[in-house]
């Protein structure tokens, strides 16, 4: 009968991890509040309009004095840097990119599918 110690076991760990599930929401609640946890737990983030609008200046901020300190140079110097602020921004971009295809499992290649394997697949 040690199929049936494996049902019990399958259902002991089911019961533990949505009670671990109900702990975890009623920590979150306390913490942040019923509404915000909730919101937490279905993955829907509210907008935080002032922190929106700080993000906003301090981004403002950061480009007014990037614009200053291009100005102050010259022409061929400000070129330079801009050019190489935009390959740094593209590699920063083309990694995010690579690193989220790598954790998104939706968009993985199957062994066979790999655009860049030749040949035909093999199988089982």
């Amino acid at each position: 009968m040690a199929g049936n110690g494996d049902v019990e076991e399958r259902g002991d760990r089911g019961k533990t991890s949505r009670r671990h599930k109900q702990e975890r929401f009623a920590l979150l609640a306390r913490e942040i509040g019923t509404e915000q946890a909730r919101s937490d737990q279905f993955g829907m983030r509210t907008v935080n309009p002032q922190r929106a609008a700080r993000d906003a200046l301090t981004r403002a901020t950061l480009a007014r004095a990037e614009a200053d300190e291009l100005r102050n140079l010259s022409v061929n110097d400000a070129a330079r840097i801009i050019a190489a602020k935009r390959a740094e921004q593209e590699q920063t971009r083309r990694l995010l990119e690579q690193r989220e295809r790598q954790l998104n499992p939706f968009q993985r290649t199957t062994p066979g599918s790999d655009p860049g394997r030749d040949g035909p697949a093999r199988g089982l």
